[in-house]
């Protein structure tokens, strides 16, 4: 597997959730007395916390669902899918620390995330009202992201400097680029209108100031438009528990609205936009083609008076 390259420094967001309430993300990672235990405390915050914010936490969520339901029908062809998933057989996760700052004690880590993800696409065809017939595709994709922590050291007096080492806070984080091998897809840029933030990104990669993340209100309607430059594309939005088809403007760019999760949880949350060649959905034969973003924001509650 060809990993994408990495460029700067990342990491997940891991650490915001580790024991977070409903409001305020618990950014702080406790570590002990030697470097080591620093690198240690910033992996751990890495593995506790995939399932939030790594890049595969989008690859059996939404297993099985009927595309047809969604508008999917209007353009099925070939092999006539009317259900897909994916499911990953293997999962390499390797994680980059680079420490900076200070004399002895390092204040800065840039840490760089990449996974490797082997697994097998479903496809459910459906030739006629009584058949329906099962293909597989491999696919072989890797993603990258980046994230800054800065040690945040207690107050007081502190007569045991050396033994004491702090504790870590994430204070940037990127989002998540995702590829598979050798894919041929793209996404140009993703625009974001809802009532709280309208936005557009064009650097799944570019860091991010924690509180700077985009916000949104539990149960806002927010309309997502992704330009991808071949209108033949299929494109999905994900999040958890459930996946939106966008609609084909007929230019290279799609459209859909999604609904911010209601329910509680970590104030920290992910979509994934996951673009996919026509082929690859609607052919038996033509190999797996996909590109997709992470993107992280944060869920606001309204304020009730």
């Amino acid at each position: 597997m060809k990993r994408i390259p990495a460029l700067i420094p990342f990491l997940l967001v891991a650490a915001l959730l580790a024991g977070c309430g409903d409001d305020e993300p618990a950014t702080m990672i406790e570590t002990g007395t030697t470097a080591t235990d620093d690198e240690a405390a910033i992996r751990s915050s890495v593995e506790m916390n995939d399932e939030i914010l790594g890049s595969t936490q989008f690859m059996g969520e939404d297993e099985a669902i009927d595309l047809s339901a969604a508008g999917f029908g209007k353009t099925l062809a070939e092999i006539n899918t009317v259900r897909w998933w994916r499911t990953p057989d293997s999962i390499e996760r390797s994680v980059e620390i680079e420490f900076s700052g200070g004399d002895s004690i390092p204040r800065m880590a840039n840490v760089t995330v990449t996974v490797d993800v082997e697994g097998t696409l479903h496809l459910l065809a459906a030739p006629d009202d009584s058949t329906r017939v099962k293909y597989e595709k491999p696919f072989d994709a890797g993603s990258i992201r980046y994230a800054v922590f800065e040690r945040r050291e207690r107050g007081g007096p502190r007569p045991r400097h050396e033994r004491h080492r702090g504790a870590w806070k994430v204070t940037q984080i990127s989002g998540a680029s995702v590829e598979s091998e050798g894919t041929t897809r793209q996404i140009q840029s993703v625009t974001v209108e809802g009532e709280s933030e309208t936005f557009t990104i064009t650097d799944p990669l570019a860091l991010v100031a924690v509180g700077d993340l985009p916000a949104f209100h539990r149960g806002e309607d927010v309309t997502v438009t992704v330009a991808t430059g071949d209108a033949a594309d299929q494109v999905f939005l994900h999040s958890k528990g459930h996946r939106l088809q966008f609609e084909s403007n007929g230019d290279g760019t799609f459209t859909g609205t999604w609904h911010v999760p209601r329910g509680q949880g970590d104030p920290i949350r992910s979509v994934k936009i996951d673009v996919l060649s026509h082929d690859t959905l609607l052919d038996d034969v033509a190999p797996y083609d996909s590109r997709a973003w992470v993107l992280s924001y944060r869920v606001e509650r309204i304020q009730e008076f």
